[in-house]
């Protein structure tokens, strides 16, 4: 179901204050009521959570949790909108609101030519470019230095300097970037992470407390 939007949101309250305002009826009789045809029930009024914009896999901008500390990591391993079966999800809270969701697939295995590990990202990369607009940043190399071989595709990933296979999406709400990573011969995994744009600023301010602690106990 997608989330409704501040005009739909709008449409709604102003519907509800007009009918408020409206005349009250007098009772109707009895024999009006058994020739009266029955109304299907009205829709329920959206949740809060339901009004929130999307963010990624399910998750909204802005749900909340119970919270001590200003930031709160925790990891799942479900979301409304999965990634695949096995996928773990990172999401990150500030305040108790969720502002960044960091997805990993399952490991990928026996694939030491890329040829699974590159179908995921071309096929993530159709679904993001068709909902973000062309990537801000597409890099596809491998084979730089060292692992240069078809089947060295994943340590060549792993290797820094020789390979770096992702894409970057930017918009005025959010920051996608799709990366593969190599963990072994034929092996490795997809991590997408999804941010809100006020997530730099929370970064921002996460490092200046950090700095004036440190700077405060020179």
């Amino acid at each position: 179901m997608k989330p409704l939007t501040f005009r739909t949101a709008l449409a709604f309250a102003l519907a509800a204050l007009a009918a408020a305002c409206q005349p009250t009826a007098p009772a109707p009789t009895l024999t009006e009521l058994m020739i009266a045809p029955v109304k299907a029930p009205s829709a329920p009024a959206p949740t809060p959570t339901q009004s929130l914009p999307p963010l990624a896999f399910g998750f909204k901008v802005g749900e909340t949790i119970p919270y001590t500390e200003d930031l709160t990591v925790k990891t799942v391993t479900t979301a409304p909108v999965p990634l695949d079966p096995g996928a773990a999800y990172v999401l990150s809270y500030y305040k108790g609101r969720l502002l960044k969701v960091v997805a990993i697939s399952t490991e990928i295995t026996g694939d030491p030519n890329g040829s699974d590990g590159k179908k995921m990202f071309k096929d993530l990369l159709t679904v993001f470019t068709e909902r973000y607009g062309k990537p801000i940043d597409l890099t596809q190399v491998v084979g730089r230095t060292l692992y240069r071989d078809a089947d060295e595709y994943y340590e060549c990933l792993k290797y820094t300097g020789c390979g770096l296979w992702q894409a970057l999406f930017k918009t005025p709400e959010k920051i996608a970037l799709l990366r593969l990573y190599g963990t072994g011969r034929g092996s490795g995994y997809m991590k997408i992470t999804v941010e809100a744009d006020e997530w730099s600023g929370v970064v921002d301010q996460i490092n200046a407390a950090k700095n004036k602690t440190l700077s405060n106990s020179l």
